[in-house]
């Protein structure tokens, strides 16, 4: 229950009631509290600009160019904390200059393509080395990454090409003596199947058959026979 003040009870001729036994609530949480103090300790700074979004992959099954830069890439970062802070460093704290967490998104990223120049393993990774290592990374990754698989497609499978053969007898309608197909793998035109024609068994031609004909002899031995 919340105490009620009797300060009128004091002085009653001052409507106010008596200012020494009047309970007010303080301006300060306490004595020595002055918010104007700190006024001076305000913080100038701006706020840092967000960082990029990093791509989103999606699973995958690791292959030998993954497995080739993964342990690329843990003897390089043991022999980078060698270099810059002894064996020591790298007996009691491990390799200090990449996490794993680290070296897994690059494996994951280079599989899928995703990192091509430093900004780009920056932003995938968030790794702190990356403008002090990055040149050392992009280069492993060149070395050890998964070929692109239009590089791989274009070196397996030639393009197709139309033969000038097949031009001709296109040119030359339904009456030339064979049907091609259209495109040749190799665009040699004595290697192009030719498509199966129909053959009349009335006179033996091919080109057309007995009922649908302008062949004489056709229409004779199909309606004689009907």
């Amino acid at each position: 229950v919340p105490l009620e003040s009797d300060h009128r009870e004091c002085n009653d001729s001052d409507m106010s009631g008596c200012p020494r036994c009047n309970v007010t609530s303080p301006t300060t949480c306490c004595d020595i509290h002055d918010p104007s103090a700190f006024s001076s300790f305000g913080s100038q700074l701006p706020k840092p600009s967000r960082a990029s979004q990093r791509s989103c992959l999606p699973k995958y099954t690791k292959g030998k160019y993954d497995y080739k830069l993964e342990e690329a890439l843990l003897d390089w970062r043991e022999d980078k904390t060698v270099a810059i802070y002894g064996w020591a460093c790298l007996n009691d704290h491990g390799a200090v200059v990449m996490t794993s967490a680290t070296l897994n998104r690059i494996v994951d990223c280079a599989h899928h393509q995703k990192i091509q120049t430093c900004q780009d393993l920056k932003r995938e990774t968030g790794w702190m080395n990356s403008d002090r290592f990055g040149d050392e990374v992009l280069n492993l990754i060149q070395q050890h990454a998964t070929p692109t698989m239009a590089t791989s497609l274009l070196v397996s499978t030639p393009l197709r090409r139309r033969g000038a053969a097949i031009d001709e007898e296109l040119a030359a309608g339904p009456s030339s003596s064979h049907f091609t197909t259209i495109f040749s793998a190799s665009g040699d035109s004595s290697n192009i199947p030719t498509k199966c024609r129909s053959r009349c068994s009335a006179c033996g031609q091919e080109g057309h058959n007995s009922e649908y004909s302008t062949c004489i002899i056709c229409h004779i031995t199909y309606f004689a026979s009907s």
